[in-house]
């Protein structure tokens, strides 16, 4: 049995950054453009902003 980590993340980790991208893409494929509110990985990454990540096994 996985345990769910919890870690603070600064969004540069392959995975978490194809995860975001692909989330992003799939969004503005789908929404109207006005309807897409999110910041891209460049704006996720300013250090006003704490990213917290959830990971079960890798």
């Amino acid at each position: 049995m996985c345990r769910l980590q919890i870690r603070e993340d600064d969004l540069r980790g392959r995975k978490i950054t194809d995860f975001l991208c692909e989330h992003l893409e799939n969004m503005k494929e789908i929404t109207p453009p006005e309807s897409v509110h999110a910041l891209d990985l460049e704006a996720l990454r300013s250090p006003d902003i704490t990213f917290w990540t959830a990971w079960e096994g890798d």
